[in-house]
């Protein structure tokens, strides 16, 4: 495994995905590229102002699909491009993986279960 730096902009994602044909070969280093799905999980110590201004980032970067997971509050928010309005999510509704990741789905219930 590996770590996901993106490095356009200097962050390193919670969670990161590459789609396969950008995968680079394996290595137990920082990777230096940007993911096409980033995944930041906020903590308490996390401003709104600091969030929004990773998914700026990301969005900026290129990230396809960026997901800002709340677990105090069990939502989630979708991004895309930075015209676009993010989609909240609500604890009975489910992350997807869109056209990146076809068919994935993750229900925040059991994301967080009994959080």
């Amino acid at each position: 495994t590996f770590k996901i730096l993106d490095v356009k902009n200097g962050l390193a994602p919670d969670v990161a995905f590459i789609a396969h044909p950008n995968v680079p070969p394996e290595t137990s280093k920082a990777v230096p590229r940007q993911p096409d799905l980033a995944v930041e999980i906020r903590s308490p110590d996390d401003s709104i102002q600091e969030m929004n201004e990773k998914v700026r980032k990301y969005q900026k970067g290129g990230v396809q699909l960026i997901w800002l997971v709340d677990p105090e509050r069990k939502i989630a928010a979708v991004y895309h491009q930075a015209d676009q309005e993010p989609t909240t999510i609500q604890p009975d509704g489910e992350l997807e993986g869109e056209s990146l990741l076809p068919g994935f789905k993750l229900k925040l219930a059991d994301l967080f279960g009994n959080l």
